[in-house]
């Protein structure tokens, strides 16, 4: 993973003018580095050894992780921008539910790989909420043509068609179980919700 020498430079000196010391006094935390060294180091000439970054990192109350590529969301939202076809607001959702679970920074493809994971769960949820909607309205549809037919005095009962109806209300019905795994007799409450929503 590419380290951005300027930036951990910056971040070293913040570290420092954040303790209000001077480069000597700083350098002397760290074996009695000399002025030039930590100018160096914030300049982003050179990185200090491993042993320097873990004890500058320490010094700083942050991980060398952080130290090295900034603040951990930060970097992943400035990784994420070079993905196309992405927005801020997709960015922001990502950084809600992002795990880093080996406790890391992960890498550019990871990152990546953990978007699209999360993008292709959020397209199928929505389209299953979709659908789940569209099949409570066809059982209500199907209930109230069968209502309307029985209450209609003035219609010529048709026993086909009062058939037909029941078996769309029965096709509905079964869809609404199949697709989500729901007894249908939860689906009378939950038509009921969505009507009280659209209402």
């Amino acid at each position: 993973m590419n380290i951005d020498k300027k930036a951990l430079g910056q971040r070293i000196k913040s570290i420092r003018q954040d303790k209000g010391l001077t480069m000597e006094e700083f350098g002397k935390f760290f074996d009695n580095a000399s002025k030039g060294v930590i100018s160096n180091w914030e300049k982003g000439s050179n990185i200090p050894n491993n042993t320097r970054l873990k004890m500058i990192a320490q010094f700083g109350g942050i991980s060398v992780d952080e130290l090295l590529y900034g603040d951990y969301k930060a970097r992943i939202k400035k990784i994420l921008l070079d993905k196309p076809n992405i927005d801020e607001k997709s960015i922001k959702f990502f950084l809600k539910f992002f795990t880093d679970s080996n406790n890391k920074y992960p890498t550019k493809e990871e990152i990546f790989e953990q978007y699209d994971k999360l993008m292709e769960t959020v397209d199928s949820t929505a389209k299953k909420m979709v659908a789940q909607k569209m099949i409570a309205y066809n059982i209500v549809h199907s209930v109230d043509l069968l209502i309307n037919f029985l209450e209609d005095p003035s219609k010529d009962l048709d026993y086909s068609n009062i058939n037909l109806v029941i078996k769309e209300l029965a096709n509905a019905a079964g869809n609404y179980e199949t697709c989500f795994n729901k007894p249908v007799d939860e689906v009378y409450n939950e038509v009921i919700a969505i009507q009280q929503q659209d209402n």
